[in-house]
């Protein structure tokens, strides 16, 4: 080879692959076809054909509300929004106690404390009630001490008729059918001490639970006994009852003793009435005497002196 085409072939071995393509299309040749790398099969590391994929990102978390959780409320519209500050609530202070009960005490039972309304006399609102032989009735009672608590318009004198005789007595709410009550005094001149208390009539006052119309078959069952009381012929004992034959209602609380009348009832049948119209004392458990269906039209309550 010549000297020159050697030198020649050097330089351009020389110069990099750019230069000699950019020389080639400014001769407008084509450059050299270069081939392509040959792909190299990298193997597989050991264990690669059971590894796992690689697991998903995952995705964002979404609460499910539990049949728990409380119902979610709609938001009101701005329309329906207050224009200010809602108003300020006050809780209710706690009434102090009254005097002598300490904090935490049981009060529902205490008198109301006294006001000027309070003082006043109790009026007919306080009747009609039960009589028991204590309190405004107890034995120590007198007209002066029912008229401060019944009010003195309420508390009279009258003549009443007693055992077929006319006797002075204070007589409670007189122009009152329904509230009417008369009190006999052991001491007619100072009105005291109660000799006998009469509810009869139309009054709803009741005498140690009993009232005007209950039945006769109720009292027995009470008492926890037959009980002796008068025929319905006539007599001051008509339809009375005599004795209690050591019945619950022979000894009461209080002092006083329990007495009543009984009338036949207003369906009794016409042949059982004849039987028991005598003066003879009969048994409350007489098949006569259950037969007219007694009811109770007077009670009494006796003091003794």
């Amino acid at each position: 080879m010549a000297r020159g085409a050697l030198r020649t072939l050097l330089l351009v071995s020389a110069l990099p692959l750019s230069a000699i393509a950019v020389a080639g299309a400014a001769q407008g040749q084509s450059g050299p076809a270069w081939p392509a790398p040959p792909t190299v099969a990298w193997p597989d590391p050991p264990g690669a054909a059971h590894a796992a994929a690689p697991a998903p990102s995952p995705a964002p978390a979404t609460r499910f509300r539990r049949a728990s959780d409380p119902e979610e409320e709609s938001l009101p519209e701005a329309a329906q929004l207050p224009s200010g500050p809602p108003p300020r609530t006050t809780r209710a202070r706690r009434k102090p106690a009254p005097p002598g009960v300490k904090p935490g005490d049981a009060v529902g039972s205490l008198p109301p404390a006294p006001s000027a309304a309070r003082a006043r006399p109790r009026t007919a609102a306080a009747a009609p009630s039960n009589i028991r032989c204590d309190g405004a009735f107890a034995m120590d009672t007198s007209h002066a001490k029912l008229g401060r608590i019944f009010g003195a318009r309420n508390v009279t004198i009258q003549e009443i008729d007693s055992g077929g005789t006319k006797t002075s007595a204070t007589v409670l709410f007189p122009n009152d059918a329904k509230r009417r009550v008369e009190i006999v005094w052991h001491d007619e001149a100072g009105r005291k001490r109660p000799s006998q208390i009469v509810i009869s009539g139309q009054s709803q006052w009741r005498a140690r639970g009993f009232k005007i119309g209950e039945t006769l078959a109720a009292v027995e069952t009470t008492n926890g006994k037959p009980f002796k009381l008068g025929g319905f012929g006539g007599g001051d004992y008509r339809g009375a009852a005599r004795d209690w034959s050591d019945g619950k209602l022979e000894a009461l609380s209080g002092g006083c003793r329990l007495g009543m009348r009984f009338a036949r009832g207003a369906d009794a049948p016409a042949d059982a009435r004849g039987k028991i119209d005598s003066s003879d004392d009969f048994m409350s458990d007489d098949p006569a005497v259950r037969a007219v269906k007694p009811v109770i039209t007077e009670l009494m309550l006796y003091y003794p002196n």
